[in-house]
């Protein structure tokens, strides 16, 4: 609240403190409006479904295309699909205990490869 008074002080101002008010001003503007449009458009979203894996809207793994999952390191796990596509990066973004949820979607991969529970996750 203190740095919101005194934000017009510090624009007049010449100078260092004039930029590094703007810099400021800016890097907060873009978090609210970054931190806005996902909860406006119900992002990040992991949905772990009959059908595969989803991240986002558009970044999809079908069951059987999944080749594999990563291990568990610092950033969270990747589910590998097959061929060329692009990996799905699974985080603390997405989840709260990340290790957990690697262990079970690892599992339901296992599952899903067997032909256990025949398009019903568990």
């Amino acid at each position: 609240m203190l740095g919101l008074i005194q934000l017009p002080h510090a624009l007049r101002s010449g100078g260092g403190l004039r930029v590094l008010a703007i810099v400021v001003t800016a890097a907060v503007l873009v978090g609210v409006c970054v931190s806005g449009w996902q909860l406006v458009t119900l992002r990040p979203v992991l949905t772990v479904d009959a059908a595969g894996v989803r991240v986002g809207r558009r970044r999809f793994v079908a069951w059987h295309e999944i080749a594999g999952i990563t291990e568990l390191s610092r950033d969270g796990f990747r589910v590998v699909p097959r061929g060329r596509r692009r990996k799905l990066r699974i985080d603390e973004q997405y989840v709260r205990d990340v290790a957990a949820f690697r262990w079970w979607l690892g599992d339901l991969v296992d599952k899903q490869r067997a032909g256990v529970g025949e398009g019903c996750v568990d």
